[in-house]
């Protein structure tokens, strides 16, 4: 059993005994993970295992290809007791993520900066760097340049990340996702933090038109946080919303430039400033944010 990254140019895996890269309550545990999986009666049918990181609390999410045994199970709760880790099992699709186990206890993690605390489930995306993140949001309501009676529009908004420390600082804010199940964690998020100004809808973000009942009563901010590969077919949308200023947050600094020269040759935006954020270190990857105002 090896655990480690592929070698370059190479499908063979480089076995490591810790990662100083992933997170240090899971990274220096690589070994033992190693004899676990080994040890289990199903090996060889454990595909992965994905690591989701909360500030108190870590899971591991263990994608078992046939059911557990007993004795697996076992071993599963006796290791995440151990080393104080919470365990889910993924036999299928991430519907069908549980822990393993009868724990009830809940990943969360901190904004401190607007005092706002985050639930989500082991499979929900959350950005895979704390540390930048609580400096990311900050600058980002920063360049939205908020006001009490600012009405955000917050796309790709996931869990409520962007959305939440909105609500604190602006009048009202949308938040709009693809995905049902973090549109209801980011509407868990906002009762569990006591915010009523925010609003979280399900809509397909590459077809997202003038019919939106929820967009009525005028849109002034723009916030959005696509995927790598950008936010072209949203861009129509939020220009005949006529926001006075965009914050465009990237993991995709292509794609970010490719929706820059949109926004400002074909919308009239005029770019204000950007930026790059160390959100992947040891990566070739990088976040970017930019600024643009009309």
């Amino acid at each position: 059993m090896l655990v480690g990254f592929r070698e370059r140019f190479s499908p063979f895996v480089a076995d490591i005994e810790s990662c100083h890269v992933l997170d240090a309550r899971v990274g220096d545990l690589l070994v033992a993970l190693a004899d676990l999986v080994r040890g289990l009666t199903i090996p060889d049918r454990i595909a992965q295992i994905e690591v989701a990181a909360g500030d108190d609390s870590v899971g591991l999410v263990f994608r078992n290809l046939r059911e557990l045994a007993p004795v697996d199970r076992e071993a599963l709760i006796a290791f995440g007791h151990a080393h104080d880790l919470l365990i889910f099992e993924q036999p299928g699709n991430e519907s069908t993520v549980a822990p393993v186990g009868h724990s009830t206890e809940r990943l969360h993690y901190r904004l401190d900066d607007f005092g706002l605390s985050f639930a989500f489930a082991p499979t929900d995306f959350t950005q895979i760097n704390a540390a930048i993140n609580r400096q990311m949001v900050p600058q980002a309501i920063e360049q939205l340049a908020l006001d009490s009676e600012s009405r955000v529009l917050d796309l790709f908004c996931g869990l409520g990340n962007f959305t939440l420390p909105i609500a604190r600082h602006a009048a009202s804010v949308i938040g709009v996702e693809g995905a049902e199940a973090l549109v209801s964690r980011g509407r868990e998020n906002a009762a569990l933090n006591g915010i009523d100004n925010a609003r979280f809808e399900a809509a397909d973000l590459t077809r997202l038109g003038p019919d939106a009942d929820w967009l009525g009563g005028g849109i002034d901010r723009v916030l959005l946080d696509p995927p790598r590969s950008g936010a072209l077919e949203v861009l129509p949308a939020i220009a005949d919303l006529g926001p006075s200023r965009i914050v465009y947050v990237s993991c995709g600094p292509s794609t970010l430039a490719r929706d820059a020269g949109e926004l400002v040759h074909r919308y009239g935006y005029r770019l204000e400033a950007a930026g790059l954020m160390d959100m992947f270190p040891h990566t070739g990857h990088a976040e970017a944010m930019a600024v643009f105002s009309r």
